[in-house]
């Protein structure tokens, strides 16, 4: 979701139209999202507009909660703005970070 300059993480509850706050409203941008296996979790890729060079990989409860730091720099900062992408494996223990220039 993005108003006034500032996007958030939000989730949309289909059959009820209810909707539930991920990650408040920041000067940022975020290049990818997925969940867990199990759904717990949201990855996703951000890039705040005061570091603009620098993607930082997330992992959040979807549930509500803080957002946990897992890497920094996760891309080269000679590239522009790119497609990001975050794979789990099977078990949920490993991840792998893909980027489309």
């Amino acid at each position: 979701m993005e108003e006034n300059g500032l996007q958030a993480l939000q989730l949309r509850h289909i059959q009820t139209g209810s909707n539930m706050q991920i990650v408040a409203p920041a000067a940022t941008r975020y290049l990818g999202l997925t969940f867990s296996r199990d759904g717990s979790y949201l990855y996703f890729v951000r890039r705040d507009e005061s570091e603009h060079t620098i993607s930082i990989l997330y992992q959040a409860p979807v549930l509500g909660g803080t957002p946990r730091v897992l890497i920094r720099d996760v891309d080269s900062p000679s590239h522009f703005l790119r497609m990001a992408s975050i794979s789990l494996s099977s078990p949920g223990s490993r991840f792998a970070h893909g980027s489309i220039c």
